[in-house]
């Protein structure tokens, strides 16, 4: 039995007469779905731009934004425990310690707002527990061309447990992505381009006074800092190989 918070309230998922694709926890796990470029070999008619923060634009069937503009307003709204994510960045990061991810096709509107014209990709996090639990996951890898290790680092740790019993709990949970780019910068500064640079935390705290109330409130913190999506410096010769003038360069045109 699949229950989910599409309409605002849990139901099973049979019974929302709305297209739904849903990952599961074990699915997310298993293919390593943390980011919507992941999501999108996962979620069938969803696809994305994601070259950085400022052009990310997620369609679903064929329809959405992929602009340079990132003061437009998306199509396709991003979720994270019911809450909006009002600008376009905020869905360039990993999302890790997930219960399950929905992907709600069609207008949404007068459930979710006006900027889920196209739909909604609504992710939800694995509340806090009043058992004890937690995991770590790391993952390390190397760079062929530099011999460099570690040329990727990645780790994901969670861990909750009640503080007072079945009244008062709380979940903790961060993550590192770091992988060295396709592009290597011989220049003195080094470094690489189309890189991944991300880490983030998330906290919350679940209050239940009774079984028919609950209070769950959700601090969550994400950067990225990566040199992507951008034109490596380029030398401009100053004469053609027979010894002529070059005076049409691409610095002149600009």
């Amino acid at each position: 039995e699949v229950v989910v918070t599409s309409r605002r309230k849990e139901e099973k998922l049979q019974d929302v007469p709305i297209p739904i694709t849903v990952l599961g926890n074990k699915n997310i796990e298993r293919d390593r779905t943390y980011d919507i470029q992941d999501l999108t070999k996962r979620a069938p008619g969803v696809t994305a731009t994601t070259p950085n923060g400022r052009r990310t634009g997620i369609s679903i069937r064929g329809i959405g934004k992929a602009s340079g503009n990132d003061s437009m307003e998306p199509a396709v709204g991003v979720m994270v425990d019911d809450v909006f994510m009002s600008h376009v960045g905020m869905s360039y990061q990993d999302f890790t310690d997930l219960d399950r991810i929905e992907v709600l096709r069609g207008p949404q509107g007068t459930l979710m707002g006006k900027n889920t014209t196209i739909g909604v990709i609504n992710y939800t996090s694995k509340a806090p527990g009043f058992i004890q639990q937690g995991f770590v996951e790391g993952e390390v890898g190397g760079n062929q061309q530099t011999g460099v290790l570690p040329g990727a680092f990645k780790a994901r740790a969670s861990y909750s447990n009640g503080i007072v019993d079945d009244l008062l709990a709380f979940r903790a949970s961060a993550f590192i992505n770091t992988q060295d780019g396709d592009l290597h910068n011989i220049n003195p500064e080094g470094g690489t381009y189309n890189e991944r640079k991300r880490y983030g935390g998330r906290l919350q705290f679940l209050l239940t006074p009774s079984e028919a109330l609950r209070f769950r409130l959700n601090i969550d913190y994400a950067e990225a800092h990566e040199n992507s999506n951008v034109k490596p410096k380029m030398f401009e010769p100053a004469t053609f190989l027979n010894g002529s003038p070059r005076t049409n360069t691409f610095t002149s045109r600009i």
